[in-house]
């Protein structure tokens, strides 16, 4: 690992870390993506190797995972290149994660014009957690590896295969397709979700779009009180893939 000092916003460095951060394009072209915060950085770094590690000037005598290059910079530097508002003093830019596709039955989660980051993270780190062997990101949904959606997700891309699709049928050949819909009289819990399976999730204001529920599906509702007009998609994704633990738990 070789160790530079940088302290200018024109190092070439500096500015590929920012273009990064702002940019899709760069992310997608490049396949790089920023984890920022110690933790998420150690557990990636466990997977895959990064690129480039940077930290501030207060935290230089972190402990540290091997990769590329590691820039020290000026802790007001470093809070320029942070996307939090309370920087941590540690990131990298990482490869974008290729987790094994498991051999385990499909249960896709599909996140449908999801825009709000902390929404989509959720829905990943959720989906890591209980199981999933996939998400799938239809077209109008945020980018999956911005930083704000890596940080929420608590890095959990490395865990879960996640995938941006141009179209949600070619991704669901011989799996059934599950749209959440809070008007729908059937519920989740009275679906069998042991086989291949994939469930819809779109935003709170909008449901899942067209391109979803313009396919053979099976409209489901989660139950709730009246009180509750509807749940985040975070929330309603997590309660949709605990269910389908469940069943596959216990059946």
């Amino acid at each position: 690992m070789r160790t530079r000092f940088v302290a200018s916003d024109q190092n070439p460095d500096i500015k590929r870390i920012k273009a990064l951060r702002d940019r899709r394009s760069v992310r997608h072209a490049e396949r790089l993506c920023i984890v920022e915060g110690p933790r998420y950085v150690a557990d990636a770094a466990r997977i895959d190797r990064p690129w480039l590690l940077v930290v501030s000037e207060s935290r230089a005598d972190s402990e540290l995972p091997e990769g590329g290059d590691l820039l020290i910079v000026p802790d007001d530097l470093f809070a320029r290149l942070s996307d939090t508002t309370s920087p941590q003093g540690v990131l990298g830019v990482f490869p974008f994660p290729t987790p094994s596709l498991s051999t385990a039955t499909p249960l896709f989660l599909i996140a449908d014009g999801i825009q709000d980051p902390g929404n989509l993270g959720t829905m990943i780190r959720s989906a890591a957690a209980l199981g999933a062997t996939g998400v799938i990101c239809a077209p109008g949904t945020v980018d999956p590896f911005a930083p704000k959606v890596i940080r929420s997700a608590a890095a959990a891309h490395w865990h879960v295969p996640v995938m941006l699709v141009d179209s949600i049928a070619e991704a669901l050949s011989g799996v059934e397709l599950l749209v959440t819909d809070g008007t729908a009289e059937r519920p989740i819990d009275a679906v069998d979700l042991s086989g291949p399976v994939a469930i819809a999730i779109g935003s709170e204001a909008h449901g899942v779009g067209p391109a979803s529920r313009s396919l053979p599906h099976v409209a489901v509702s989660i139950p709730m009180g009246r009180e509750v007009e509807s749940l985040n998609a975070g929330i309603a994704a997590s309660i949709a893939l605990y269910e389908a633990q469940r069943q596959r738990r216990t059946g």
